[in-house]
């Protein structure tokens, strides 16, 4: 008797079904992702006609900060020969790196060993202890500045430093020797250096207990000016400032203190007015801030605030800088 098999048949066929709905399965489900890939990965480039461009940003328009903070601590998490960090930071070149923040009044100049000045240091943490005498002092050595700046120009950046202005005379006025000496070793060995006087002036009663009025500083900077033109490197070269905090019409305080600096001409003998801007305190910060629209709309306000506030006095120029971590060139074709 013949004999059939159909279970071989059978499972051949349920195969054969099992694999095209596999195969059905995965193209349903490749297409929408497909689609959505590419919709997320397309790039438009809008280009509005013949005609001249409407803003034109300087090569350095992006830059970075390194905070002064990492002097304090003698840069024992900051090693500025390492190889690994030097091509990170190449990588966001050109631009300018600007050495600053709140400890920049906190340091001091020293053209000999670090080591032997460590004795005359006075232990201050920022944010734990607010160093708030103005004697109070940190030593940059010049090994260290030199360092410093040999990483920026291999990197590809520009040095901007933030010299102490709250070294002060017994009659308030600033007391520039330490700054002229820090000047004069860097003209002596040729280097490129954007210069700037004090970290957020307004707030020194806040950060340090301490006054300097905007009139005063427009002297101190006018002070700054003539050293600078004392040496081949630095004459009619880039300085900026007064880098206040946080214009905004709610703050009367750093807007009357940016009109002040004007009006005793500080914007005469500057390069760029510079202004640091904070989207909240971040110390209070809730989800909502960094998610609500609102938020991000501040910094428009204040650029506007600050270029209406610049444009009635007298300056030599009318450049605008915003110079808190990042620096930002707010005016087109500068």
């Amino acid at each position: 008797m013949l004999r059939i098999d159909r279970s071989d048949n059978c499972s051949t066929r349920f195969s054969t079904i099992i694999a095209v709905l596999l195969i059905i399965f995965v193209v349903i489900a490749i297409i929408p992702v497909s689609l959505f890939t590419s919709f997320t990965s397309i790039h438009v480039l809008l280009i509005r006609g013949p005609g001249p461009p409407e803003h034109i940003t300087n090569s350095k328009f992006l830059s970075v900060a390194l905070d002064s903070s990492m002097i304090i601590d003698n840069f024992n998490n900051f090693n500025m020969r390492n190889k690994k960090l030097r091509n990170m930071i190449r990588n966001l070149s050109p631009g300018y790196m600007r050495i600053g923040g709140t400890m920049a009044d906190r340091i001091k100049f020293s053209r000999g060993n670090l080591q032997q000045f460590k004795q005359n240091s006075v232990t201050c943490i920022f944010e734990r202890d607010r160093c708030l005498l103005p004697n109070q002092n940190y030593v940059l050595s010049a090994k260290q500045w030199l360092d410093l700046y040999n990483l920026t120009v291999d990197a590809g950046f520009t040095i901007l430093f933030d010299l102490n202005s709250l070294i002060r005379n017994s009659d308030g006025s600033w007391n520039y020797k330490n700054a002229e000496e820090m000047i004069q070793f860097s003209n002596d060995n040729e280097m490129d250096v954007i210069w700037q006087l004090g970290n957020e002036p307004n707030a020194y009663r806040y950060s340090f207990n301490y006054t300097v009025t905007p009139a005063q500083l427009a002297k101190d900077f006018g002070q700054l000016r003539e050293i600078l033109n004392k040496y081949p490197v630095y004459k009619n070269k880039t300085l900026v400032g007064p880098d206040i905090t946080n214009p905004a019409p709610e703050d009367t305080q750093s807007i009357a203190y940016l009109q002040g600096f004007l009006a005793n001409g500080g914007g005469e003998v500057v390069s760029a007015i510079t202004f640091h801007q904070y989207y909240f305190n971040g110390k209070l910060a809730t989800h909502d801030d960094f998610l609500h629209p609102d938020t991000y709309n501040k910094l428009i306000a204040q650029i506007e605030l600050v270029k209406g506030i610049v444009s009635m006095y007298k300056t030599k120029t009318n450049a605008i800088w915003l110079s808190k971590c990042i620096l930002l060139n707010l005016c087109s074709g500068s």
